[in-house]
């Protein structure tokens, strides 16, 4: 997901593409309703999908990543903020020397953005750990179930294991800590670090 909003966000930012204004008011439209108010057409989507392909179905962690990718709205815009705020006088140096768009992305820009593509895989790891509506509806079966809709197997109408669900709780946030641990370089690095300043 994040190479997808990684490249997208550059294309809006830096390339002309006819109709760029309405794709990107398109996408800030998708993005202004959270997949919550769409439980009910996830559900019966992948519940039809499920009878043509079972591996696209209900009870399948391939169907949970593409509502996940979804998202990718939001990063778009994140990113693509950032690359606007880039000086422009790079692309021209680039086109100068010879470069073409891609290898303009993929030398100077894409070095550039890794503070806000840090940014952006933490914020999008933690939704995805922390993520119960989505989860719970398309996933079933205990074996399959993510950490977040599992712990709630511990408070049931029968008995509530606090001790076990705040264990849950605790071991949920492991994983979140050691993602930041690892990326808190680059998010606390400028966001403009070699870049050209204005």
């Amino acid at each position: 997901m994040l190479i997808i909003a990684t490249i997208s966000a550059y294309a809006f930012s830096r390339i002309r593409i006819k109709g760029k204004s309405g794709m990107l008011d398109g996408l800030f439209l998708i993005q202004m309703f959270p997949t919550t108010l769409a439980l009910v057409a996830i559900y019966a989507i992948f519940d039809a999908l499920g009878e043509v392909s079972p591996i696209l179905g209900l009870n399948s962690h391939v169907a949970l990543i593409l509502i996940y990718l979804a998202g990718v709205t939001l990063h778009i815009w994140t990113i693509k903020g950032y690359f606007d705020s880039i000086d422009t006088s790079l692309d021209k140096a680039a086109a100068i020397d010879g470069a073409t768009p891609w290898q303009t992305f993929r030398f100077i820009f894409r070095p550039l953005a890794i503070p806000i593509m840090s940014v952006v895989f933490v914020l999008a790891f933690i939704g995805f750990i922390n993520d119960y509506p989505i989860a719970s509806v398309l996933i079933r079966s205990e074996d399959k179930m993510t950490l977040a809709v599992g712990s709630r197997l511990y408070l049931n109408e029968f008995q509530y294991l606090w001790g076990d669900f705040a264990a849950a709780a605790i071991l949920s946030g492991l994983p979140i800590t050691i993602v930041f641990l690892i990326a808190q370089r680059y998010l606390v690095s400028g966001l403009s670090d070699g870049a050209v300043k204005g």
